[in-house]
This record gives structure tokens, C-alpha cells and sequence, in this order.
């Protein structure tokens, strides 16, 4: 019993001069709230909507829809992955009945300031220092086309699809193509799209 009490006193003024290295930006960095500022997210509506030849589809901003990410990291020496999820999506598809080829997806908005994970302190990193999502909370996906769409979409379909365009985060514009399963019934289009 002594001998397992006098490591831990040992232990306890290591921790106490290592944390005291720690400078004034990274004391005031530990100390901050980091809690996201903005809540939801809202897409701009998909216009001029041809109600006799397309379905109009809205993302669900629930627990229904959401965005993940997925990274390596390496903790203590152990590799793992790392996820963060947000319910806060928000865009529109309308579905061309007549002639699915024709198929729009309006802008799709995703607020990457909700990203939640297992950790408070990789939230508040990502947040702070890797996507700048305190001041840029909103990612948006400008979608220039779409492939794989089937020929007919009657009673229902399901296909491998690729979406194209533009994803803007935190002001930094880059080409993006989200690929993966979509299926259509009469009351849900549902898909899984990973980039």
C-alpha cells in the first residue's frame, strides 16, 4: 500500500508541471464554451416545380436524414476511426416521372457546426480548427448532374447513382462527386451517398 501511494504523489506534480507549460492561447482555447451557435439548417426551395411530370422530394431535417463524416486518428498511440454526425440537412429533389434523366437537386445545406460525436473535445476541434464552422456553419453542395438515374421510375426504383458539383466549405469551393444506392417508392426517395 505505501509503495502504490508514494507513485501517485509522484504522479501527481508531473501532471501539475506539464499542464503549466500549457500557453495563455491554449488555456483560453480549453476554456471556451465551443458550443455550436446556429441550429437546423434551410436550403433554398427548388423552383419552377412541374407539378404534372415531377415529384418534389425535401430532405428530412430529422433523425431521418444525416451527414457523417469519417476520420483516422490516432489517440495514445491507437489508430481508430472517428465519426461525427448532424441531423441538419436541408435541400429538394424533384423527381421527373415523364423522363427521369431530367431529374433536378436543388442546393443542399448541411450545418457542419451540429457535427456531434463521441467526443466534446474533437467537436470543439473540428469546429474551431479544422472546418472553421463557427464562422462558416453552413456547407452547401451545388449539384451540376447526375448519373445512374434508371430509365423508368413507375412503381418504384433502385439504382447506383452518382451526384456531381460544387461543395463550399468554410469558404473553400471544391469539385465533389457523392456516389451510392437510391431507391424511390411512392412516399420516400431514400439514398446513401458517400464522397
Amino acid at each position: 500500500m505505501k509503495r502504490y501511494l508514494r507513485y501517485a504523489l509522484f504522479a501527481v506534480p508531473v501532471i501539475l508541471v506539464v499542464a503549466a507549460i500549457a500557453t495563455k492561447d491554449q488555456w483560453d482555447w480549453l476554456l471556451e464554451d465551443g458550443t455550436p451557435t446556429t441550429v437546423g439548417a434551410a436550403a433554398p426551395a427548388l423552383e419552377d416545380v412541374d407539378e404534372s411530370s415531377e415529384v418534389l422530394y425535401r430532405i428530412a431535417s430529422d433523425d431521418r436524414s444525416s451527414v457523417t463524416y469519417s476520420v483516422e486518428e490516432v489517440v495514445a498511440g491507437s489508430s481508430r476511426t472517428a465519426e461525427g454526425t448532424t441531423p441538419a440537412v436541408a435541400g429538394d429533389i424533384a423527381v421527373n416521372t415523364e423522363d427521369p434523366s431530367s431529374s433536378r437537386v436543388g442546393t443542399i445545406v448541411v450545418n457542419i457546426e451540429q457535427f456531434s460525436s463521441d467526443s466534446a473535445l474533437r467537436d470543439k476541434r473540428i469546429r474551431t480548427d479544422f472546418l472553421n464552422s463557427s464562422e462558416y456553419p453552413m456547407a452547401e453542395f451545388e449539384v451540376s448532374g447526375i448519373e445512374g438515374i434508371p430509365a423508368s421510375v413507375d412503381g418504384g426504383a433502385s439504382a447506383e447513382i452518382a451526384i456531381t458539383g460544387d461543395l463550399t466549405v468554410a469558404g473553400e469551393t471544391v469539385p465533389a462527386t457523392f456516389r451510392g444506392p437510391a431507391t424511390l417508392d411512392e412516399d420516400a426517395l431514400e439514398a446513401e451517398l458517400t464522397a
